[in-house]
């Protein structure tokens, strides 16, 4: 099977493998229109014959907040199904979006009632629902609004096979986002200077000269030491209130080395035998 861009030749094949596969149908100049303005998003899949058997209609939201793709159609013959055909189009069209585009993710819409769709994205390709729009389709049925970040964060719910949702994992990003906050006690609006300040207390508290007793202080000391870079540095503190993410630097305070040298000194000394 080949997956490959679609071109304008493909347009007719691709709509009537919507026709046969979906409920919701388009006009050919809605074909055109993603075509003409998205033309590295949509991909069709070809049997052995050159016959379109698989398509992924798919088109950027530039203008949104967040710039991120989504997900038009998706089809997939019913004599080629579970052949993995409908991920590997997903994927192609999802690396056009990141690389190209630079989406932070893609969305799409399914029924509720589709569990195979459901599970292809949620189970196969990480997507998570991220609201549920009431009587979204002509027929009145509601759909899974549905998400996938690129940077893997967690956001979402996971739909269970009882058809509940399980929120487990967005209660879990919110709870990180505020993580390192609160190992400041300090809001997540904050200012820098108030952060700032907050470190310099901590520091002088947290200092292992402080600590002579505590073999673990200067661990502690530098995870804060390295915490304080993420949230007093502009781009990694909007990461990490994005997207609940955070990478600690290496990079160590030189005055640091002394007091590291004799933590070390202390653990390998030999313990005094008792007489």
């Amino acid at each position: 099977m080949l997956i490959r861009r679609g071109e304008v030749e493909d347009l007719l094949s691709m709509q009537a493998c919507n026709l046969m596969c979906l409920p919701e149908n388009y006009q050919m100049k809605y074909y055109f229109y993603h075509m003409l303005s998205w033309p590295q998003l949509l991909y069709v899949c070809e049997d052995y014959d050159g016959k379109i058997v698989g398509y992924v209609l798919a088109k950027m939201e530039e203008d949104a907040p967040e710039p991120h793709g989504h997900i038009t159609s998706l089809a997939v013959l019913r004599s080629h199904r579970k052949l993995g055909i409908a991920t590997r189009l997903m994927r192609a069209s999802q690396v056009d979006m990141e690389h190209i585009f630079g989406a932070e993710y893609v969305s799409l819409h399914v029924r509720v009632s589709n569990e195979a769709a459901t599970h292809l994205y949620q189970t196969t390709l990480g997507f998570r629902v991220n609201d549920i729009e009431t009587k979204y389709y002509a027929d009145n049925e509601d759909a899974y609004d549905m998400r996938y970040y690129f940077d893997k964060r967690l956001h979402g719910g996971k739909v269970q096979t009882d058809g509940t949702i399980d929120w487990s994992e967005r209660d879990e990003a919110k709870r990180k986002k505020l993580e390192l906050y609160e190992m400041f006690a300090v809001k997540q609006d904050a200012t820098m200077k108030q952060i700032a300040n907050a470190w310099d207390k901590l520091s002088q508290e947290l200092k292992p000269d402080k600590h002579p007793d505590d073999l673990d202080a200067l661990a502690k000391y530098t995870k804060f030491q390295q915490i304080y870079q993420v949230l007093s540095n502009e781009q990694e503190r909007a990461k990490y209130d994005k997207s609940g993410t955070y990478t600690l630097s290496d990079k160590k305070d030189p005055s640091l080395d002394a007091a590291e040298q004799k933590s070390e000194s202390k653990k390998k000394a030999p313990k005094k035998k008792r007489k």
